[in-house]
């Protein structure tokens, strides 16, 4: 049951402490803590604000100890505040995924200012443009074993200073008793574009192509429906739809959550990742359909050539602030439970960590090609400001290290109202039709986290 604890020896333990404190400024101690149970689900009896952050099967999470919002308007730059972060300035010893630092989000307008372009209205989600979580003590969970971590700053006291983070973590060692949820009941659905106005708008990107202002977009709409409890929510999308990012962030009656294919970058020391994902195909009913798709995704000129393009995009950004920059793979299939995808993989090495995050914010696969031209034709085609959706939710740890991925297969929630944001990539060869039921696929998971039935989601694939 959760709950039940077991305490081994704390890592490090007190010898190995006033060795790291030599020559580190903040240390992570942690112990571990035996459970039978999902230990995801007592996050129902913490207090806001609250985290989840999933990749590859390493999970952190628990309650934060502060918020920080940027709101528009705001003089302060969320990017200023990060790059303190990515220099790495406090130097915990890099035996952990994650060392304590702050778990939140970038928003696709968070870009605007730093981009010199105006804010777009209306924005009826109204969420901050980016918010973060200071987090210093957390659970992780990995490879089957739960660990309570708290991350210490070091003085010149350590003995003082490691017997306080023992009592610190110990004090983690009972998880809180999950509460029962209630499960997410569908009401109230509206959408901000039907499908005849999503059509023309598909034309219409094809006439910007067809002009040569650009060569592809990303053309969104959003569903909106009455919000339930965010985290129940979660709970189901995390296991309707397992993806290599999932993430929750709750405070207050804001929320956003998602389950991800897209990693949007990945830094680490010098090492620097992405890995564009473009191009989609539904995964198929039975085997056979499955691998008929497949097929079509991988011989399909109209996806090769969408996919190519913005890898090339995102190519050109690493190449313009790394070295040894190297496609790692290029065009391969890549299965998720509701879709198929062609995903590439980019490395590099980078003394300014900073100016890569900028130069790639937000990702050309969610934006088009070229990203600056695209970005102002989605602003006079879409209707409504996209907010946050499209940009990255992850860490930036005390280490300088970011591990972020793209904000997609997303919800969306504020005041009551869930919005599920949903886009497709519009090239010369699309065919409107097409690119409107890919928006609907890709809303399915996040609607049936939200309690929709079969019956409504044959009429929501019409709206």
């Amino acid at each position: 049951m959760i709950g039940e604890t077991l305490v081994e020896d704390f890592l490090p333990d007190l010898q190995k402490f006033l060795r790291l404190a030599r020559k580190h400024s903040i240390i992570p101690v942690s112990a571990k803590i035996d459970v039978e149970e999902d230990p995801i689900f007592a996050l129902s009896s913490m207090d806001d604000p609250i985290f989840a952050f999933e990749r590859d099967g390493t999970s952190i999470f628990g309650q934060a100890g502060g918020v920080m919002a940027f709101e528009r308007g705001q003089e302060e730059s969320p990017f200023d505040f990060l790059s303190t972060l990515l220099s790495g300035g406090i130097a915990p010893p890099a035996s952990m995924p994650f060392s304590g630092g702050v778990v939140g989000y970038l928003g696709y307008d968070a870009a605007r200012p730093m981009l010199g372009m105006e804010w777009k209205e209306p924005d009826p989600v109204s969420l901050p443009h980016a918010l973060f979580l200071s987090v210093n003590r957390f659970y992780q969970a990995r490879s089957g074993t739960l660990r309570a971590v708290y991350c210490t700053p070091v003085d010149d006291e350590p003995i003082r200073v490691y017997r306080r983070a023992t009592e610190e973590v110990e004090a983690m060692l009972t998880l809180p008793k999950p509460r029962r949820l209630k499960e997410p009941r569908f009401s109230d659905v509206s959408v901000n574009v039907e499908k005849a106005e999503y059509l023309k708008m598909v034309n219409e990107a094809k006439s910007r192509i067809s002009k040569g202002e650009i060569k592809q977009a990303i053309i969104s709409r959003r569903i909106s429906v009455k919000a339930d409890d965010p985290l129940a929510v979660y709970l189901r999308l995390r296991k309707i739809n397992p993806c290599p990012y999932l993430f929750f962030l709750r405070a207050g009656d804001r929320a956003v959550l998602g389950s991800s294919p897209e990693n949007f970058l990945t830094l680490r020391g010098s090492f620097a990742e992405s890995r564009p994902v473009a191009a989609t195909r539904r995964r198929g009913t039975s085997p056979a359909e499955d691998k008929r798709l497949e097929q079509e995704l991988r011989s399909s000129r109209k996806e090769r050539a969408e996919h190519a393009m913005l890898l090339d995009e995102c190519l050109a950004e690493f190449k313009s602030v790394c070295r040894e920059v190297r496609v790692e793979e290029k065009l391969k299939v890549k299965k998720f439970p509701f879709f198929q995808h062609l995903v590439s993989r980019i490395s590099g090495r980078t003394t300014d960590k900073f100016s890569l995050l900028k130069v790639s914010f937000p990702s050309a696969t969610i934006a088009g090609a070229p990203k600056r031209k695209a970005m102002e034709v989605i602003d006079e085609i879409e209707p409504d400001a996209r907010g946050v959706y499209a940009g990255s939710f992850g860490f930036v740890d005390n280490s300088g290290n970011l591990d972020m991925g793209i904000i997609v297969r997303s919800i969306l929630i504020n005041g009551g109202r869930a919005f599920v944001p949903v886009g497709a990539g519009i090239v010369s060869q699309s065919l409107p039709e097409a690119e409107y039921s890919e928006t609907f696929y890709k809303s399915r998971a996040q609607l049936l986290a939200l309690g929709a039935d079969r019956t409504e989601m044959k009429w929501l694939a019409e709206i």
